[in-house]
Parts: C-alpha cells; structure tokens; sequence
C-alpha cells in the first residue's frame, strides 16, 4: 500500500505491506526511485494507494502539525544486519530537536569505535523520516549529507528544534 501526503513542501511517500502495515520504505521525491532502493521482493508489493482515512496518513498530518511524537506509532520493518537493526533502533530514540553526531550516535549504538560504519546504516535506511537518520549530524553541527538533500534535512532539523 502507498501513502502519498505533502511534507516540508515535497511529497512523502510511504510503501507499508499490507498484512501488517509495517513501513517497509518512506521518503522524499520519487515514488518510483523510494521502490527502486527497496529489495526486489518488496518491489512487486500491490502499489495501492491507501485510503483518505488511513491511520499512518493522519499520523504524517499530526507530525507536520507539530505533534513529532506522532512518528513513534508507525511499525517499521527493514532487512540489515544486527548492527543496523541496532543502529536503527537507535535512531528512534533520538529525541527530536535534540541531534546526535556520528559519533555520539555510533557511541550510542553501543560501537563508539564503528563511526563509519554507523553513518553507513544512515545512509542505507529506508524508512527516512519515521526512522530518523536526519537526526545525525557531523561533529562541527552542520548537517552533512541526506539522500533527499541537505536543505532539506535542515528544514527538518529546524522544524523540530521549533517544535520539540
């Protein structure tokens, strides 16, 4: 199922499977190009585009109102390693308005020596937004690199400074 919603003025999609409504992939931009970075199984998921009255469609509208809590009620669901998965898992608790470096967020993941490969999982996560890489910076506090551009990993960051 696909959810579309505008989002920091771009759209924001959301690929969830259909028996659990697990988010498998979200991001900025391309639907297309979102589906290209997932595996190829989930590739050939049925591309229904879900309800006005989705749950995880009034979900996105109450955290571009403000409500950054509102991200924690979707399920997630991605393919990686142990170390991802804990990386991952990390993300989701970074407190909005409240960014990590590298460093502090490999630290975090329990592999403070593993900066590299820490920022690699940022890099390789699927599900941008609801598991927020965005919230990772470099060391000096600008916001280096997003898939979907730093002006716009910066107005996120704004955003949730303003609304922590």
């Amino acid at each position: 199922m696909i959810i579309t919603e505008p989002l920091f003025n771009e759209p924001f999609h959301m690929v969830l499977d259909s028996s659990d409504r697990a988010v498998l992939a979200s991001g900025f931009g391309s639907l297309e190009e979102l589906i290209a970075r997932m595996p190829s199984a989930h590739q050939q998921l049925p591309q229904v585009d879900e309800a006005a009255e989705a749950p995880e469609r009034a979900w996105i509208q109450d955290y571009a109102a403000g409500n950054l809590e509102a991200l924690n009620r979707f399920t997630v669901r991605q393919s990686g390693t142990e170390f991802s998965q804990q990386c991952w898992k990390t993300l989701r608790s970074i407190a909005p308005g409240e960014p990590l470096t590298y460093s502090q967020f490999a630290a975090e993941a329990g592999r403070p020596a593993a900066v590299r490969a820490a920022a690699s999982t940022c890099a390789r996560n699927l599900v941008a937004l609801v598991v927020p890489c965005h919230r990772v910076v470099r060391t000096d506090g600008s916001a280096g690199n997003y898939l979907f551009g730093t002006e716009l990993k910066e107005k996120i960051l704004r955003f949730e400074a303003t609304n922590a």
